[in-house]
């Protein structure tokens, strides 16, 4: 199993094995692009960025896991964006209400 919760002895064990089931059915379902963004974030031409490098990468490298390929990041204007290809595309992504998403960057 990918996630196991500890679960204290006074739960019965039918209740135990569903609410790590849950887990599990979430962890699938649960896309990078649906997932929150909460890390600072600074605005560049209209394009909401990573404010700190670490965020970037972090979220960099969810991204990759998610389109299996490898996605970079790097400084653009006063954040960071990440870059990847998808499908041969050369793609960069940044924060929009939260969420991860595609932009238009100048120089992509």
């Amino acid at each position: 199993m990918p996630y196991q919760k500890e679960v204290s002895d006074d739960v019965p064990p039918l209740a135990a094995g569903l609410y790590n089931i849950s887990f599990q059915i979430k962890e699938l379902i649960m896309t990078v692009f649906a997932a929150p963004v909460f890390d600072a974030s600074v605005i560049f031409e209209g394009n909401e960025l990573f404010k700190g490098q670490s965020a970037a990468l972090l979220w960099a490298e969810r991204l990759a896991k998610e389109i299996g390929s490898a996605v970079t990041v790097k400084k653009l204007g006063t954040g960071w964006a990440m870059y990847g290809a998808v499908d041969g595309e050369e793609c960069v992504w940044a924060i929009y209400g939260q969420r991860l998403k595609r932009i238009n960057a100048p120089g992509a």
